[in-house]
């Protein structure tokens, strides 16, 4: 029997190594694509399952599900080394919660799922979410109870920027409030001061117009009242005994001292202003007419903002405003009472108020309080202080509450006025008590 050469058994034997080398690669591949899916999975796995005996209400074995270590990162071998791992790989912070539901299954209690920090084995803080099931005996003791442990690191993260998001928004919704609030409240601000400047503007020109109808009426009433006057008096001497003499002179005398009060409302002032305290100025004049106001059982309260700023305007213009407010404002309160009076300023004003007690008092129409010649009207002194301010740049203006009449006089802090004099520093509170002297 003839034998192969051997040249022919080799090649034979290469084949077969290069058919074995070619198996052991595809086996190679196939182990690596195992591996590469193992990996996958494991990395995909939230969860694992791990086991708790319990005898006589301790805990005598503890047993962790492979799935431990793609969520922890510890292998069940680690677990079984250190029966504290368990614990300690939670975070400080919320050992206490952890260790709280153990001990509530022990005792057999009802038991929810918590949702904690730990640290995993590359040091790496995770959020887990653990939910404990008990399991009994027919006699209802506790025998053990499985853990199902999850992996919620990815939702507390979205939680805490959604939650983060939410404050933040909240933040912007309250600036964004409070801006409008702000703005709301300059609003509201600018549109009383408007209000109370258009309503000044058209006090100004009913003033003004009727100044200038009051001054033509007087000049054209002088001429003929001084001639009646004189003739009435002529008959006076040739008949003592007339009555209708008697009329003539009354009613002359009468429309002499309108005319007189015309004259004094429309003669122009000339303004002297100087720095000066509005809060000395107001004090002076209730302390000179503090005799009057005890006559009509009148008791003056000062509420005086210290540390107020000086005004820019004359002293003794100021002080007969003041003095005229007083006396027309006290006379209104029949039945005496309290007369308060205010200082305050705003960011562009100096503000007096005087604010008396006059229960029942109503005024239908305020505006006739600045009209000098309304009907009904007794008193020149609101009138003619509202026609000194204006002239100094200021404002009077009044307000009715309950039981209360409020006049206000504000100042401007920006008026300059064209100087023609100065006074000394002090010169001002002697000439009011000479003013209210002669002005009684």
């Amino acid at each position: 029997m003839s034998k192969k050469p051997i040249h022919e058994e080799l090649e034979q034997c290469v084949k077969e190594l290069k058919k074995k080398a070619l198996q052991i690669e595809q086996a190679e591949a196939a182990v690596r694509e195992s591996e590469e899916r193992y990996r996958r999975i494991t990395e995909a796995v939230t969860d694992y399952v791990f086991s708790v005996r319990v005898d006589n209400g301790y805990t005598v074995e503890t047993v962790h599900g492979p799935g431990c270590v793609a969520v922890t990162g510890y292998s069940p071998e680690d677990f079984a080394s250190d029966p504290y791992l368990w614990i300690q790989m939670v975070h400080e912070e919320d050992q206490e919660v952890v260790q709280e539901q153990a001990e509530r299954m022990l005792l057999g209690q009802d038991v929810q799922p918590i949702e904690h920090r730990i640290w995993r084995k590359d040091s790496i803080i995770r959020w887990v979410r653990n939910t404990l099931v008990p399991q009994y005996n027919q006699e209802g003791d506790l025998l053990s109870y499985d853990g199902l442990v999850r992996d919620i690191h990815d939702r507390k993260q979205a939680e805490e920027e959604l939650q983060k998001a939410h404050d933040e928004l909240e933040l912007c919704v309250e600036k964004r409030t409070a801006e409008l609030v702000e703005a709301n409240k300059d609003l509201q601000h600018e549109m009383k001061e408007r209000k109370r400047l258009e309503k000044a503007l058209m006090q100004r020109e009913k003033l003004k117009t009727l100044g200038a109808v009051a001054s033509e009426v007087a000049h054209e009433i002088r001429n003929p009242l001084v001639s009646i006057g004189g003739f009435a008096k002529r008959l006076k001497q040739k008949f003592p005994g007339s009555l209708e003499c008697d009329i003539i002179l009354t009613e002359s005398q009468r429309l002499e001292g309108i005319l007189s009060r015309i004259r004094s409302y429309l003669e122009p002032i000339e303004i002297h202003p100087q720095e000066c305290s509005v809060n000395t100025i107001i004090a002076e004049c209730l302390n000179l007419l503090s005799s009057e106001m005890e006559q009509r059982q009148v008791t003056g309260q000062l509420d005086l903002a210290p540390g107020l700023q000086t005004a820019r305007t004359d002293p003794e213009i100021l002080a007969q405003i003041f003095i005229n407010l007083i006396r027309n404002i006290t006379e209104a309160m029949d039945e005496g009472g309290t007369l308060l009076v205010k200082t305050f300023e705003s960011d562009q004003d100096l503000h007096i108020e005087f604010k008396n007690q006059s229960p029942g008092l109503k005024i239908e129409d305020s505006e006739t309080l600045f009209m000098p010649f309304a009907e009904g009207s007794q008193s020149m002194g609101i009138p003619l202080c509202y026609r000194l301010l204006k002239d100094m740049g200021g404002l009077l203006y009044f307000t009715q509450e309950k039981d209360y009449m409020v006049l206000t006089v504000s100042l401007s802090k920006k008026i300059e006025y064209p100087l023609k004099k100065e006074i000394p520093d002090g010169v001002g509170l002697d000439l009011v008590r000479d003013w209210a002297s002669v002005h009684p």
